[in-house]
């Protein structure tokens, strides 16, 4: 009689290389004679340092930043799809320089295979190689070392030991992922102001080119306005007033600017809606529609005929005044889901009375990253000779469920109505009450035309 045969496997999994088998491996090959009972014990004693190193008195940080990564930082990167110079430049929003030490990449060579692509990105030309002159090659160690030593580092690690050694040494920031982007622990308020400048660029052709608005150095986020005719079946059309002409694939060249703009770690939303335009959503399935389309033509997705050629925008802006009140949290539903290929940002610019009428329901999804406030054209809750309605109307728009709230306000007295606020002004009046605000995010101004020295006034306040 013939051997039976054996039936065949099925559904197994292959097992999963779990962080702590990782970290233990890295131990084993570092550290191979290295015994547990006489490992050293990390000292729950803080040194004493000068009151000048503590975070906001830091001042040997600033742009461009130099940022110190560790091996697990690299690998984690790897993991979650990110490159490490772009993805810090959209954390800090300022020009970013990877650097990683000769300790990390002995360690990346003698961790083997399973490390070999983060050792070939540890070799980008773009990463700034520091020599290392002391003894041993314990990557921990030596950043610790260099970090207490000069304090011109954020220190880039998903370690969990490495970070509760680093947050021992003041006045060093601390880079992390989460929820596939690049976060900052710590950033010493003094480094970056303590918010950003949003303007919205597209709508007068004498504003200048949006490389020259990049190029100023007052703007972290621009909106190319607008997207002005959408859903109900509708084609979508550009209008970018002077600009080009987008009916004629005129706006293409746009796509040199907006990649010259997120070089320097600006992000580029491109609005959709404005005060005049025909656009409105009639069901759940148009808003689908819109979302794919956005996504095709703007994002990650494939088209022939991309309005601003193939650079790919960081997010959409939602500045919705007409059309129709519902589905535009559906809308928000359908573009967030495209996150989990490439981050999709999501803002609003809804009016200052609480809650907004047109868009009250897709902020409330908790889905958006930025909503800037307009605190202009509305009597009740603006500027109007003191503060007062403008504080009290903030502090409730700082209750949704948002990652950051922003000041909307015009450039200029000719850019709106009514809510225009002097720079002095702003800067001793109304900034000081609302940055207290966890949700404080910045400024947003009308517009890039209106801007003569606006900005300039502001920024070191905002």
């Amino acid at each position: 009689m013939g051997k039976a045969k054996k039936a065949q496997k099925f559904a197994v999994m292959k097992k999963m290389v779990t962080s702590k088998a990782l970290k233990k491996h890295k131990e084993e090959v570092l550290n191979p004679t290295k015994k547990d009972e006489n490992k050293e014990k990390t000292s729950r004693n803080v040194p004493y340092v000068p009151s000048a190193l503590f975070f906001k008195y830091n001042t040997a940080l600033g742009p461009p930043y130099r940022v110190l990564v560790d091996t697990n930082f690299i690998n984690f990167s790897i993991q979650n799809k990110l490159d490490l110079e772009k993805g810090m430049m959209d954390c800090l929003y300022a020009k970013c320089t990877p650097c990683i030490t000769d300790c990390v990449m002995a360690e990346l060579e003698k961790l083997g295979q399973k490390y070999r692509v983060a050792l070939r990105i540890a070799k980008d030309p773009r990463f700034e190689r520091l020599l290392c002159t002391h003894k041993g090659t314990y990557a921990d160690d030596c950043i610790v070392d260099r970090v207490t030593q000069h304090k011109c580092y954020i220190v880039a690690t998903c370690d969990r030991d490495l970070k509760r050694r680093i947050r021992k040494v003041p006045g060093v920031p601390i880079m992390y992922i989460t929820k596939h982007q690049y976060s900052i622990e710590r950033l010493p308020e003094a480094t970056i102001g303590g918010g950003t400048i949003t303007v919205y660029w597209g709508q007068n052709g004498n504003e200048g080119s949006l490389a020259d608005t990049c190029s100023s150095g007052y703007y972290g986020i621009v909106n190319i306005a607008f997207l002005v005719v959408f859903g109900n079946n509708q084609t979508p059309q550009l209008n970018l007033a002077g600009h080009c002409d987008p009916t004629s694939s005129g706006c293409t060249w746009l796509s040199d600017d907006i990649k010259a703009c997120q070089d320097q770690g600006i992000k580029v939303l491109l609005s959709i809606g404005g005060a005049s335009g025909s656009y409105t959503l009639i069901s759940a399935e148009d808003a689908r529609e819109v979302a794919n389309y956005l996504w095709n033509n703007f994002f990650g997705g494939q088209s022939s005929s991309r309005p601003l050629g193939d650079a790919v925008l960081d997010g959409i802006d939602f500045d919705i005044e007409g059309g129709t009140t519902q589905h535009w949290d559906e809308l928000a539903k359908a573009l967030s889901e495209f996150s989990g290929q490439r981050k999709v940002y999501l803002s609003a610019a809804p009016q200052c009375p609480f809650p907004d009428a047109w868009l009250g329901t897709a902020i409330a999804t908790g889905l958006f990253d930025y909503v800037w406030v307009q605190f202009y054209n509305n009597p009740p809750c603006q500027y109007s000779g003191n503060a007062d309605n403008l504080i009290n109307s903030w502090n409730q728009w700082t209750t949704i469920e948002a990652g950051q709230v922003f000041l909307g306000l015009p450039a200029a007295s000719a850019a709106a109505g009514s809510g225009y606020i002097e720079p002095d002004v702003l800067v001793s009046q109304v900034l000081p009450s609302i940055k207290t605000s966890p949700k404080y995010g910045g400024v947003m101004l009308w517009s890039r035309y209106y801007d003569n020295g606006y900005s300039a006034a502001i920024l070191s306040s905002v």
